[in-house]
């Protein structure tokens, strides 16, 4: 034991230019090659490729949990901090195995290959199904007129609630030159929610995400295209493309800052002559802060303009702003929850000078938990509730949404 801790006490001391990271050291190699499982996956979690290795110590006899070096210091301080954590052991500076000459702390020779773990894929994802329950799938308003100029109009106020059943899928990869500070990340996903009751909100979208990105010290930058289909039932409803550059600043080891611009071209396909289109530009400038107790908190704020025209029967601009909170906190266990909670305003301005100036508020609040059944799949529960307050009764609602279900990774 005496001999274990002058071991880590001089990794410790040799922290600063190392190569190898030590994670963990284990007496038993089944346990070590356990952790290793798990330490790829926390890397991979946190965008780091590297290799993941069980290294025999022939001094100690230990099964040490090795990876490739992570160049910043304070992201390598962050990661091993978070890997300790989460394997149960106590936390400290990085355990550093030298590899060049006489600072090299010990001869080791790699533990069987028949058992260490290949490198994993570039591509993962993950598929979902999940039940609910929507109390206001049309949005009505439970107010029963609008007073517009000179008229009260009457209101549709037939609140309607329907379960529904959501499946979703999606496939990731991410991939980074070896050498280079470039990478390239894109995703594939599908989604659909089908109503027991309403065929006609039936909705499946398919959406392409590809981009590439530039990493160097604290700054990464990141440029993706994006195109999406969307269909109600059967019939195509609208279909996109955009990009969204993206620009993240590692303030400290816990501590991010973001900013992002979305550009989007939408096209609505109704009936003849009655297609509409809608031009997107969104800013938005966020925060992420991990705390000591390894919740999450992230901030954001933004300005929203669009302008849709249906030929020469509409044209309509709508600007506004919005602020959202997150929370995603451990609770208990391997469980996770977060909250999070989301206010906008918008107006909008049709440029029929008959048609009134409208203004709406819209709050959201969402509550999430996951809860890990095995290495791979977790079960979830989702709830939404959503307020919509607009100066044109037809446009004021609230919804609540119930969901549960159960995610597969891959």
């Amino acid at each position: 034991m005496m001999r274990r801790m002058i071991l880590v006490l001089l990794m410790t001391f040799l922290v600063y230019g190392a190569d190898e990271i030590v994670f963990a050291e284990y007496t038993n190699e089944a346990d070590a090659l356990q952790a290793q499982w798990m330490v790829e996956d926390i890397l991979l979690t946190n965008q780091i490729d590297h290799q993941v290795e069980v290294i025999q110590d022939t001094g100690t006899g230990y099964y040490q949990v090795r990876s490739d070096p992570i160049p910043d210091p304070r992201e390598r301080e962050r990661i091993v901090r978070l890997v300790r954590h989460l394997l149960g052991l106590d936390t400290g500076r990085t355990a550093i195995h030298r590899r060049n000459g006489t600072q090299r702390l010990s001869q080791g020779k790699k533990a069987r290959t028949s058992t260490s773990r290949p490198k994993r894929s570039p591509f993962y994802g993950a598929v979902a199904l999940r039940a609910g329950y929507n109390n206001n799938i049309y949005d009505h308003t439970r107010i029963e007129k609008t007073h517009y100029g000179l008229y009260d109009i009457d209101n549709n106020t037939s609140i309607i609630g329907d379960v529904f059943l959501s499946t979703s899928a999606h496939i990731a990869h991410r991939n980074r030159w070896e050498g280079s500070p470039l990478f390239v990340n894109g995703s594939l996903n599908f989604s659909r929610i089908s109503y027991q009751s309403h065929s006609d909100q039936n909705l499946q979208e398919l959406s392409l995400k590809e981009g590439i990105g530039y990493t160097r010290g604290n700054h990464t930058l990141f440029v993706p295209l994006y195109a999406s289909r969307l269909w109600y039932g059967t019939d195509p409803y609208r279909y996109a493309f955009g990009i969204k550059p993206e620009y993240f600043y590692t303030l400290n080891d816990r501590t991010e800052l973001s900013a992002s611009l979305d550009l989007l071209a939408r096209r609505h396909i109704q009936a003849a002559d009655r297609d509409w289109d809608t031009n997107h530009l969104q800013l938005t400038a966020g925060a992420r802060y991990r705390t000591v107790s390894h919740a999450t908190i992230r901030g954001d704020i933004g300005f929203i303009a669009d302008r849709r025209v249906q030929g020469a029967l509409s044209d309509v601009s709508a600007n506004g702003l919005f602020a959202s909170l997150r929370l995603m906190m451990p609770l208990w266990g391997d469980t996770y929850g977060n909250v999070g909670f989301r206010i906008d305003h918008r107006s909008f301005l049709d440029k029929n000078p008959n048609l009134p100036l409208r203004s709406d508020d819209k709050s959201t609040l969402n509550i999430g938990i996951v809860h890990p059944i095995t290495r791979n799949l977790s079960v979830t529960f989702d709830y939404q509730h959503a307020e919509n307050h607009s100066n044109i009764n037809a446009y004021t609602y609230r919804h609540d949404t119930v969901m549960f279900g159960i995610k597969a990774h891959f």
